[in-house]
């Protein structure tokens, strides 16, 4: 009785996998098709690491991985300051479905020459939950994205790393 029991388990499980494959096959597109997904961030997120390579909103949007457009609203230069004053325009406009963020480069970056950031981290702080909260407002899922690396033991990312739950922001 054991070895049917494990048999037939063993035929229920193949079943069930067979059965899902066509499901899992489509999901990206039934799951996402007309979804307006925004990248916005620096030029980590407009142009990557070099003008000569395919950017990550380029990746994402590709079949390979999402399979549905991705407009890219990274501006090279910029820091969440800059974010501020374009969020409603390059943003909200847009009524996203899903914003991924890449801030933190050029806000940390005049730590490295003159040991003071370009934006205090308490702003970049204040900066960061006031995107999500304005896109959390709209039903908007927003995921964090930073591909740089610290650059040393005071940097930006050291102590605010992502929480459990992003829609719970008191904490952060």
């Amino acid at each position: 009785m054991k070895k049917f029991i494990k048999a037939l388990s063993v035929v229920i499980v193949a079943a069930m996998i067979l059965s899902a494959i066509p499901i899992v096959a489509n999901a990206k597109s039934n799951t996402l098709a007309g979804k307006t997904i925004v990248t916005f961030g620096d030029s980590l997120t407009k142009l990557g690491n070099s003008a000569s390579t395919i950017h990550y909103p380029d990746y994402l949007a590709s079949d390979e991985y999402l399979g549905v457009p991705v407009i890219n609203m990274g501006v090279g230069g910029d820091s969440t300051r800059h974010g501020m004053a374009r969020f409603e325009s390059d943003i909200l406009s847009k009524n996203p479905d899903l914003v991924i963020m890449s801030f933190g480069m050029n806000d940390q970056a005049g730590l490295i020459a003159s040991g003071t950031p370009n934006v205090p981290l308490e702003t970049y702080r204040q900066n960061l939950v006031y995107f999500v909260e304005k896109l959390q407002a709209i039903d908007c899922d927003v995921v964090f994205f930073t591909p740089n690396p610290v650059l040393e033991a005071n940097g930006y990312s050291v102590g605010i790393v992502a929480q459990p739950d992003w829609r719970t922001t008191a904490d952060f």
